[in-house]
């Protein structure tokens, strides 16, 4: 098993970033491998061409394919996914609230944050992501692609502090939500392999506090 590797890309106050490579083990990398590839139909993924990430002007900010998990399974059925459920145990560690404490205060937001939300995207050739900030407290992402990687392009690049980030398999990045990002397109390496499965898979947890709603397992 791979250890894991923290790195703090950016320790300015004001953009605090940190990566976690081999964020799954082993067994929960398989599982949720499982999990995507059953996600991974035009029957259950929706394509965002235009639809959800719109600009002020009603244009797509980007295009792939995605499906909201909150949407996917009820609150008491959260338990049947390996993504829902894994993440929960993994930003509870006591070694990820050290590292968390330790790239910035602000995180203090992050453990007191009560309501979370999960998107997994899928992004095939030609498929991008314009840069935008998310409207929440905090932001995980982690990464997932077959190997050998079938495809260039679709860093994660963090216009503010001017870093382009690889979006490696089993890697992890936590921010602050209001830190503007984009992914850059993905260019298939022959066009024979654009097909669902082989390109970026991305999944996105957002966290954030509502006032009166009771803290639960699941924030």
């Amino acid at each position: 098993m791979s250890m894991r590797e923290y790195t703090f890309i950016n320790q300015n106050p004001a953009f605090p970033v940190m990566l976690v490579d081999n964020w799954y083990d082993e067994q929960s990398e398989k599982d949720v491998w499982k999990e995507l590839e059953f996600y991974t139909n035009e029957d259950k993924m929706i394509r965002n061409d235009n639809s959800y990430a719109i600009d002020k002007e009603g244009k797509p900010t980007g295009q792939s394919f995605r499906i909201f998990l909150e949407e996917t399974y009820q609150p008491q059925a959260r338990n049947v996914s390996t993504i829902l459920t894994k993440q929960q145990e993994l930003i509870h560690t006591d070694w990820f609230c050290e590292k968390a404490e330790q790239l910035t205060p602000m995180s203090r937001n992050f453990f007191t944050s009560n309501c979370d939300r999960t998107l997994v995207t899928y992004y095939n050739d030609s498929d991008y992501y314009k840069a935008h900030h998310d409207t929440f407290i905090f932001s995980i992402i982690i990464w997932f692609h077959k190997t050998p990687k079938r495809y260039t392009g679709g860093d994660f690049f963090l216009p503010e502090i001017q870093t382009k980030i690889e979006s490696k398999h089993n890697r992890l990045i936590f921010f602050p939500s209001f830190i503007s990002h984009e992914v850059t397109p993905i260019k298939m390496n022959d066009p024979k392999l654009n097909m669902l499965g082989l390109g970026r898979y991305s999944i996105t947890h957002w966290y954030t506090y509502i006032p009166n709603l009771p803290r639960s397992d699941n924030a």
